[in-house]
């Protein structure tokens, strides 16, 4: 008795017309563009099989076709859908022109686009945004402190009790600025994790993601990846919420910035000038 292989049933359906078109297409071309074709295609089989997996519901009722039937090595209107189902159901895949994700198969491009660390801020930016980012500056990337203090605004400047003449000599305890931050109530108490967040040092990969740093992650079009994807951005949409909430409540009470030097001042330490 013949056994089914336990493959057989993931595959994607082709009906006789489209095979016979795609035959024709491939008598038309030579050995390199054969080769080329069928690589798209093998392409194109493996995101329509995991479109079926993850949303066999939508896939069985669309009535998109599920090759380009040509030879412009375009994706076919389904895999299109498909994007865009990601996107409105898993994670942010929008971005992306369908022509760059297969440029960039087998891998799932990311460029999550949220930090602001290394934004350059005006003053139409929220207060507390530009405060953060010059204090996660500092804090991440060993900013001297005496810059630091001269960017912030003056009406905040004035809570730092350092004189001018002594700015090259005061360093910051970032620890002990932590731990003070922690026991203090709601939101000073999630001033460490604003501080991860700008720095992108919170482990999750929407966050701490950098384009631009060079680091190529190797996230590739398999349910396992695309699972661990989604779940990544669910929990980076908290996060992000959690953050605009205490920017809000920054931006509401003024006040809270008497408290968060409080806690700043003390944690300041005077260190003895470099000798050449």
């Amino acid at each position: 008795m013949h056994t089914p292989s336990p493959l057989a049933s993931k595959r994607v359906s082709v009906n006789p017309a489209q095979a016979i078109l795609q035959l024709s297409i491939m008598s038309h071309m030579n050995a390199w563009w054969a080769i080329s074709h069928l690589e798209e295609l093998q392409k194109q089989c493996t995101i329509l099989d995991l479109y079926r997996t993850l949303f066999p519901i939508e896939y069985t009722a669309s009535h998109k076709p599920l090759y380009q039937h040509d030879d412009s090595n375009h994706a076919a209107p389904r895999i299109e859908e498909f994007l865009a189902l990601i996107t409105e159901h898993l994670f942010p895949l929008g971005y992306w022109e369908i022509d760059q994700v297969f440029d960039c198969f087998p891998y799932i491009p990311l460029d999550p686009g949220w930090s602001p660390a290394d934004r350059d801020f005006t003053d139409a930016d929220p207060l507390p945004l530009r405060i953060l980012a010059d204090i996660s500056r500092a804090y991440y990337y060993e900013q001297d402190l005496g810059e630091l203090i001269s960017e912030l605004p003056l009406s905040i400047r004035h809570h730092i009790q350092i004189p001018d003449d002594r700015l090259d000599h005061i360093q910051i305890n970032w620890k002990a600025f932590e731990t003070l931050c922690q026991k203090e109530g709601y939101p000073l108490n999630k001033v460490p994790t604003v501080l991860k967040m700008m720095g992108r040092e919170t482990g999750n990969v929407w966050i701490d993601y950098d384009p631009n740093s060079g680091l190529e992650l190797e996230l590739t079009w398999c349910l396992d990846d695309i699972q661990w994807l989604a779940s990544q951005w669910q929990e980076a949409t908290a996060r992000i919420d959690e953050f605009n909430e205490i920017l809000n409540e920054f931006t509401k009470d003024p006040e809270l910035w008497i408290a968060f030097f409080r806690l700043w001042n003390q944690c300041l330490q005077q260190h003895p000038p470099e000798h050449p």
